[in-house]
């Protein structure tokens, strides 16, 4: 008996220690208690509400019409998880569809529909463009990417930031003015594979003071700002929490920032991607604003199309760094902080721009420079080096200049090749899909040139 007794207790303690699993889905109600997936809850909110530390939330996929808010979540004993069944599926959304919109009458560039409800903002897809409210439909004909509301007669102006007819394109309203996800005061919180959009005029994902907490995976676009950390009481105002780190996710679209630190202490933002974020006035890549308690590392992340692309206020006694990344366009950081990127060659700390570190690239002052020769695919965002390039072994001491060293892993393969070359770069690709197959490796990357291939199959070795 006493045996058995205490056989029993292990496999609670045991139980316990791994937490409980609550699971949330479109089939789902809220009056479940949320332990499987065939009595899933069906709100994210309710779903968080029942987390306590140590527990799991999983998401099933779909459309999630809601802002999910919480304080004090989590503790430092054990990893409390909010994650998506399917990375990327589960999606937070604070926007609706828009009405049909119809050119007015009088105007050039002035389309209008009925619209019941004051939207936050309008959304246009196609341009990636968030509108701003203007003040009458007249300032709209010389104002264009704006939106007027007239409450009177419940009509929605808008023009296009392009000057183009709204057909074949989609548009949103903003409904909700709240972020998506509000966590604040968390502690070793995991947020794994969610996405979130149209939320205005506020954040995808918004984390207030968090300690030992890891955003991942996630995709945030078409909001005010993508994933933020901060304060819970603002900027300056309250501790800004530590030790975290975004890593693996993707933000774009959004009007202000893709991804965003207040108060940095001893945090990490890693191999993420960040692109066309904002419209009007500054807005951001990757930013840091405020007094750094402790480091700040951004490292082995690619940012293009923002005013700024990264973005470290360059006081010399903040410990921010900017490492192995690639900026296409203007940055602010000081020089010192930076090691192993690949930069367009503008810094507002550096106005001539040419003073980046020995180690890094500045492309728009390197002579001549052939991107098809120097990078692996440069117009899909693959900047590994060829074995050739002039970046190998450039470096002070004796590495590669940029983010990347080289690695013997890309192949080509082209039919105008030769399955006698080495097979390294368009200037030597193998003939054949059998050649390749023979020498791929786990992790490699194989580009196939235009054209036709025999058939091959790929036998394990």
């Amino acid at each position: 008996m006493v045996l058995a007794l205490s056989f029993v207790l292990t496999i609670l303690a045991a139980s316990s220690a791994f937490g409980v699993e609550y699971f949330v889905n479109k089939q789902g109600a809220d009056a479940n208690n949320g332990t499987s997936r065939a009595a899933a809850f069906l709100t994210i909110q309710k779903g968080v509400d029942a987390l306590k530390p140590g527990d799991t939330l999983t998401i099933g996929p779909g459309e999630y019409f809601e802002n999910v808010e919480r304080t004090d979540i989590g503790s430092m004993d054990a990893d409390t998880v909010i994650r998506a069944e399917i990375p990327g599926t589960a999606l937070l959304r604070g926007d609706i569809p828009a009405p049909e919109f119809k050119k007015v009458d009088g105007y050039r560039f002035v389309y209008a529909a009925k619209c019941d409800k004051k939207p936050k903002a309008v959304i246009e897809h196609h341009q990636l463009y968030t509108m701003t409210e203007s003040a009458s439909p007249s300032e709209l004909e010389f104002d264009p990417g704006a939106f007027h509301y007239d409450a009177s007669d419940k009509m929605l102006y808008i023009s296009n930031c392009d000057l183009a007819s709204p057909d074949n394109r989609r548009y949103t309203m903003s409904v909700s003015g709240k972020s998506g996800l509000i966590l604040k005061s968390c502690k070793r919180v995991i947020i794994d594979g969610l996405a979130a959009t149209g939320f205005h005029s506020d954040w995808g994902i918004l984390l207030g003071q968090p300690v030992s907490c890891t955003v991942r995976n996630c995709v945030c676009f078409l909001n005010v700002g993508g994933i933020v950390l901060e304060p819970n009481e603002g900027l300056g105002l309250t501790d800004g929490g530590s030790n975290n780190v975004v890593e693996n996710c993707v933000t774009y679209g959004n009007a202000f920032g893709g991804i965003v630190r207040y108060g940095a202490n001893k945090d990490i933002i890693r191999n993420n991607l960040t692109y066309r974020n904002g419209h009007k006035g500054e807005h951001f890549g990757v930013m840091h604003y405020g007094g750094m308690q402790g480091s700040l590392l951004i490292k082995d992340t690619i940012s293009w199309g923002h005013n700024f692309n990264f973005s470290i206020k360059p006081n010399s006694r903040e410990p921010g760094r900017v490492e192995n990344c690639v900026g296409l366009g203007y940055i602010r950081i000081a020089t010192n902080k930076m090691s192993h990127n690949l930069l367009e060659g503008r810094n507002e700390s550096d106005r001539d721009g040419r003073n980046v570190p020995p180690d890094s690239i500045a492309y728009r002052h390197e002579k001549q420079l052939d991107w098809d020769s120097e990078y692996a695919d440069h117009l899909n965002l693959d900047f590994r080096l060829q074995p050739d390039s002039r970046f190998r072994g450039a470096a002070p001491d004796g590495s590669d200049r940029g983010p990347y060293q080289y690695n013997e892993n890309i192949f080509y393969v082209s039919p105008t090749g030769n399955d006698q070359a080495d097979g390294l770069s368009m200037r030597g690709p193998w003939k054949t899909l059998r050649r390749a197959f023979r020498n791929l490796r786990p992790g490699d990357t194989l580009y196939l040139d235009e054209g036709s291939y025999a058939a091959a199959s790929w036998r394990k070795a």
